[in-house]
């Protein structure tokens, strides 16, 4: 069983990884997207209308990237919803995310680095007869649009279409055209 010091070190492994491998090549700046704030928001009552909300899932490590997903989202006039941003107790963090999930009608998943919201992207595969439209994204290394190496066999082979990029500007246009897709 991993430490927490352990695991700490782990994210902090993934995050430099990360920034390196892919944000620095890019030169991209990552204010305001990179700003930490304090869940404020109350699971039970998430913002918007359900028609609206779009719940955003992903690796913490590229927490920066997922604000950048759900400034996309802001943009399109639809309602974010990153389960960062609500009061939730570490011990019902997957319940939790779940709910906020089935609460939506749209999800965005950035599954370069795989963890928690490998469980969700299954609740969704299993509740196709909700309707919840899905899109799953990662980092490329080039045009080819090969998934990294990060990406693990479990998320490879799922029967879902996966859409890889190579920059944010190309991220910004596949995140928005699925978006501006109108729901069944």
């Amino acid at each position: 069983m991993e430490s927490t010091d352990d695991a700490s070190r782990s994210l902090e492994q993934q995050k430099r990884f990360f920034i390196s491998y892919y944000l620095q090549p890019l030169n991209v700046t990552l204010w305001p997207f990179s700003q930490t704030t304090t869940p404020t928001l109350d699971v039970s009552s998430p913002p918007g209308k359900i028609d609206e909300r779009v719940f955003i899932g992903g690796n913490y490590a590229i927490m920066p990237i997922l604000r950048f997903i759900k400034a996309i989202v802001a943009r399109e006039n639809l309602q974010p919803i990153l389960a960062a941003d609500f009061k939730i107790p570490r011990d019902k963090t997957n319940e939790y995310a779940h709910r906020l999930l089935l609460q939506c009608r749209r999800a965005v998943f950035e599954i370069t680095i795989d963890n928690g919201h490998l469980m969700e992207i299954q609740s969704v595969m299993g509740t196709r007869h909700l309707a919840i439209q899905t899109l799953l994204v990662y980092m490329a290394e080039d045009e080819t649009k090969d998934p990294p190496s990060t990406m693990k066999t479990m998320i490879k082979t799922l029967d879902y279409p996966k859409q890889g990029y190579t920059s944010l500007t190309e991220l910004d246009s596949i995140i928005s055209t699925f978006l501006q897709t109108p729901l069944p």
